[in-house]
């Protein structure tokens, strides 16, 4: 910030919320309240803090207007994140490819203790039982010859076809395709 815009913001006090939009006094901006310049460098909220500030944004609703303008934002080809093109989609695979792979995969060569295994365990309980059992669902697959295959459960299709979880998102693997699923009431 340079001496005028120092002069000014003191002068209209521009950091009132009420009359400017200045948030930092005198040679204080963002840039420089960073790192160890930020006040709150190295500090930790108090679990009292955290609740004050979790109670209020609870209170801060978004109207449905702007529930509406965000939805149609990303619903459109401004959302970076779902609508790639496919030029980008190629530069990624590439850029993927040989990566995090065998070797280079961080947990090569590892296993999971027993002991964290039981705790997934045990958070899984109750789980994943009646309707909302991804297993409870028809797999209806046509296999390379193009004939229909019927599995009654995601296990059934892997252990039939030797793929991974990733075939049902990627609905193909090795001529083997995902026609359709259907939930199952059991």
């Amino acid at each position: 910030m340079n001496d005028r815009e120092i002069f000014w913001i003191k002068e209209l006090n521009a950091i009132d919320r009420k009359i400017g939009y200045n948030i930092c006094e005198d040679e204080k901006t963002f840039r420089t309240m960073m790192g160890d310049n930020n006040p709150m460098f190295g500090k930790h909220l108090s679990e009292e803090a955290k609740e004050k500030i979790r109670e209020k944004r609870k209170l801060q609703k978004m109207s449905d207007e702007e529930k509406q303008r965000l939805s149609n934002l990303w619903k459109t080809d401004k959302n970076p994140g779902k609508n790639k093109s496919p030029e980008t989609i190629e530069k990624i695979s590439k850029n993927r490819k040989g990566k995090c792979v065998g070797g280079d995969h961080p947990m090569f060569g590892k296993t999971h203790s027993e002991e964290i295994k039981k705790h997934w365990s045990e958070i899984r309980k109750g789980r994943n039982v009646g309707s909302t059992n991804p297993d409870a669902t028809r797999y209806y697959i046509e296999d390379p010859n193009g004939k229909e295959l019927i599995f009654e459960t995601r296990k059934a299709v892997i252990e039939h076809i030797g793929c991974s979880l990733g075939f049902f998102g990627a609905k193909k693997y090795k001529n083997f395709k995902l026609i359709k699923k259907e939930k199952i009431n059991r």
